[in-house]
């Protein structure tokens, strides 16, 4: 199964969740102020996974490989 960021942007916040819990790897996770934010690699993009007070709001495609120095 291949899935392009785009595709992966088409589908509710509940089945990227779903998608990420299945195929998806976690990169990494860290914690600003109060807000917790996992990276995910998923079909060789990274996925924003961004929680707040233990739910998650957010779980975009990052946009640009570049701006994954700002994560680690």
């Amino acid at each position: 199964m291949y899935l392009s960021k785009g595709e992966y942007s088409q589908f509710s916040l509940k089945g990227r969740i779903h998608l990420l819990q299945e195929f998806g790897m976690l990169v990494n996770e860290k914690f600003i102020d109060e807000v917790r934010i996992k990276i995910y690699s998923l079909y060789g993009f990274y996925v924003e996974v961004v929680y707040e007070e233990n739910y998650i709001i957010k779980a975009e495609p990052i946009l640009h490989a570049g701006l994954l120095e700002y994560y680690f």
